[in-house]
């Protein structure tokens, strides 16, 4: 089965990233490396970010072609600057790639221009459930349902779940970074991982493929309010999705065997299904959170071992542990860990909030 295979020179990526400063502006076009790129034979010289079967690649491509590898390479090694070039290695020798052309079954490299160096982002794998307190749980729940009301996909007003960006594990300062890189300014003071931008509304069965980067939205419009998006359903690689499918009723089929009459299996495909916020306002996830999203969709089902395996990475595998995630089933304090203080007063901030939503609530229904 033909292979696609994108690649890094070894010696241009180096640890974080900053985030853009206040007054960041857009850098020139990059120009070509004045260095000659080795042959794909020296795999000494490059790091494997990706790899994959040929028509895998493409069937998440779609129409955007090359435009879409394009794309992916920069939020993985520069989503700031994007300063890069992607090549392919076609006729013994390595030449720019268009936006508009198909992709085929070689060797890509991405380009870093003389001098710079990289900062590749991190696949953050998915851990397990993290449990939250009522309190913390219940005051995202409601912001998060005021605000959209039903599904992101389907616009069906239940039964839905609150879809987590982010990791809770991932921790304030690591959501705040995120969001920083991919939505090209700094975040705002008070963002916290607890906060209803951190999160989109998705049915019940959506919200589990969408929580194991088995989901993802992709940013097709940006130009309206609010946003446009093409969901896109990463099953496992032993999966082709050409021939597997999840449907809008969860459930993974196989295309040519027909289902039942009135089964969850015949409903339509998922994967290409339209998606956009049900209301726009500030407290909605911006593109950036949902692009870092996506991205993690992308690298789970193609990222290389020896990518994951890296220890000089963005956003490490070992994160920060906050109150929010107790493995114990109860709701004891134990305040010995590093961001005890600031998740305590959130905590309190907190709670006075979702009590003041609560006596809201008790007169609006006297």
């Amino acid at each position: 089965m033909p292979q696609l295979e994108l690649r890094i020179l070894r010696h241009v990526f180096n640890g974080s990233p900053p985030p853009p400063p206040p007054d960041a502006i857009a850098l020139p076009t990059p120009s070509a490396s004045t260095l000659q790129l080795p042959p794909p034979t020296s795999t000494e010289a490059f790091l494997p970010l990706l790899n994959g079967p040929l028509n895998h690649f493409e069937f998440y491509a779609g129409e955007e072609r090359a435009s879409w590898l394009v794309g992916i390479v920069h939020d993985i090694c520069d989503p700031v600057s994007k300063t890069g070039i992607l090549r392919v290695w076609t006729e013994d020798k390595w030449r720019s790639v268009s936006h508009s052309e198909d992709l085929v079954p070689s060797v890509y490299v991405y380009d870093v221009p003389d001098g710079r160096t990289v900062s590749l982002s991190q696949y953050c794998e998915y851990w397990g459930r993290s449990e939250t307190s009522t309190v913390l749980r219940h005051a995202a729940k409601l912001r998060a349902q005021t605000r959209d009301g039903r599904c992101w996909i389907t616009r069906a007003v239940g039964p839905c779940r609150n879809s987590r960006i982010f990791p809770k594990r991932m921790g304030d300062a690591l959501a705040r970074q995120i969001y920083a890189i991919f939505c090209g300014s700094l975040a705002p003071p008070m963002l916290s991982i607890e906060d209803e931008r951190c999160t989109i509304t998705l049915q019940v069965n959506m919200h589990e493929f969408f929580r194991r980067h088995e989901l993802g939205l992709r940013l097709v419009d940006s130009s309206g309010s609010p946003p446009q998006y093409r969901v896109h359903s990463f099953l496992p690689q032993e999966f082709d999705p050409e021939r597997w499918s999840v449907t809008l009723g969860g459930v993974v089929r196989s295309q040519p065997r027909p289902a039942p009459y009135g089964s969850a299996a015949n409903l339509p495909r998922l994967h290409g299904y339209s998606a956009s916020p049900p209301s726009q306002d500030e407290g909605t996830a911006p593109p950036g959170m949902l692009q870092w999203h996506y991205l993690q969709c992308v690298l789970k089902m193609f990222g290389t071992e020896s990518y994951r395996d890296l220890v000089t990475m963005v956003f490490p595998p070992h994160p920060m542990r906050i109150w929010a995630d107790s493995e114990s089933s109860d709701d004891e304090l134990d305040e010995d860990w590093p961001s005890a203080p600031l998740d305590l007063a959130r905590m309190a901030q907190q709670e006075e909030q979702v009590k003041r939503e609560q006596i809201d609530w008790w007169i609006g229904e006297i």
